[in-house]
Order: structure tokens, then C-alpha cells, then sequence
């Protein structure tokens, strides 16, 4: 604890920024526009992720200035991750690409070919 508080005073001492700043913004439908309720937005590790309100906004408090990974996600939507400066002026609006398929539509999967010696498992039974 004292540790923690010693470290607030000499960063703050020798200019170091404290880890004030806000991100806000919206979480939308890529192709309506309409708000996503509900949604996870993550800011990192050192805040928790939030959820957003009735009309897709979001506020995460606590970040450090610089540069930020940011993840958004909601069921049936695709995880879309985007990069934003922390403690910049402004809100930010996350487009969110449906994963929804409709009868008739074409589905397309890909996955890496695999080699008969990569299915192989070894089993060992000691008795």
C-alpha cells in the first residue's frame, strides 16, 4: 500500500502522466447503423471490459495516455478490434459486422489442410 502511494508521488513528481483518461464512444450495426445494446467492449487488461447502454454507448474511465487496443463484441456479431490513442478528445463508433446468414446465401469455410501425422494421437495405458 505504502509502496503504491510512494510510486503515485514520484511519478507525479517527475511528469509522469497518470492514468486518468476516458474513451467513450458507440457500438453500431456496420450496415444499419442502429445501436448494439448490450455489447463488450475491452480496453486492455488494466480495466475491466464494460457493456454498452440501450443506445450502444460506452464510457471506460482509468486509462493510461497512448496508444489502446480496443475489442468489441456481441452475439451474432463478429469480434471487431480497432486502435485508438487514449486521451485524445472525442467519442469513437465501433462497427459491428453481422454474422447472421439468411436461407440461399452462400457460406464459405477455410481451414488449414492437415497432414496424416498431424491427426495422430498416442495413447499409453500403464497398469
Amino acid at each position: 500500500m505504502i509502496g503504491g502511494v510512494i510510486a503515485i508521488a514520484l511519478g507525479t513528481l517527475f511528469g509522469a502522466s497518470p492514468c486518468d483518461s476516458i474513451l467513450s464512444g458507440r457500438v453500431v450495426d456496420s450496415l444499419s447503423g442502429k445501436a448494439l445494446a448490450g455489447s463488450r467492449v475491452d480496453a486492455g487488461e488494466s480495466v475491466a471490459p464494460v457493456r454498452t447502454d440501450r443506445e450502444g454507448r460506452f464510457r471506460i474511465e482509468g486509462l493510461c495516455p497512448g496508444p489502446l487496443r480496443v475489442q468489441a463484441v456481441r452475439t451474432g456479431y463478429a469480434l471487431r478490434e480497432t486502435q485508438v490513442r487514449a486521451g485524445e478528445p472525442g467519442l469513437i463508433t465501433i462497427e459491428l459486422v453481422s454474422m447472421e446468414i439468411r436461407e440461399g446465401e452462400e457460406l464459405r469455410v477455410e481451414a488449414a489442410h492437415l497432414k496424416a501425422s498431424d491427426t495422430r494421437s498416442v495413447v499409453s495405458l500403464e497398469g
